[in-house]
Formats: structure tokens, sequence, C-alpha cells
């Protein structure tokens, strides 16, 4: 999974594509500004749900394991938002049909 990001010039070009996921993505992406230099991004690795911290420079940061789910469509698609100093991470649990919920604190990253 490659993200872009745009130059100082309002989107009219692009620099160099940087690589998030691990190599075993299935997708199921999402992003959540953290500031206006930064972004969290999570996305499915098989069946972990992972993520990680873009920079508005393209680098990035180490990925995290949120949590295990299941690589099948009847999971879902993770979402995440942010909420004062908190990221809220929300998924279907395939087994039992439930939502589980997982915070992470932003001024940790």
């Amino acid at each position: 999974m490659l993200m872009y990001h745009s130059l100082p010039d309002g989107g009219a070009t692009f620099d160099k594509p940087v690589r998030i996921d691990e190599g075993e993505t299935i997708g199921r992406v999402d992003i959540a500004m953290l500031g206006s230099d930064k972004a969290m991004v999570s996305w499915m690795e098989g069946s972990k749900i992972k993520a990680r911290v873009v920079h508005k420079d393209g680098m990035i940061d180490k990925s995290i394991e949120v949590a295990n789910s299941s690589g099948t469509r009847s999971s879902g698609f993770p979402q995440m938002t942010k909420a004062g100093d908190q990221l809220i991470f929300a998924w279907t649990d395939d087994q039992d049909k439930n939502i589980k919920v997982s915070s992470l604190s932003i001024s940790k990253l």
C-alpha cells in the first residue's frame, strides 16, 4: 500500500510514494489527521489491525499492532477517529459479531 503526499503547490504535483504496509496487506485503510503535519494510517495485515504515523515530509514511524480481528469480509472495515488526545479504533469481532473498541493516546506517539 503506497501513500502519496502533495508538494507545496496545492496538489499539482506529488512527491515519491511512501510504502505504509508491511507487505501482507488486505487493505481496509483508514486515515485520521493528528495535526497539520502528520496523520495516523490504519490498515489490515491478514487478521491484524495495524497503524502508523506518517509525517508530512514522508517519514513514517514504526507500525503498531492495534488488535487482532479476522481477515474475512464479514469482519468489516476497522474504523478510527480522533477524540481529544485519543485515537479510538473500532472493529467487528467476526466470532461473536460484537463491536470491539480500543484507544491510543496521541501524546504518547
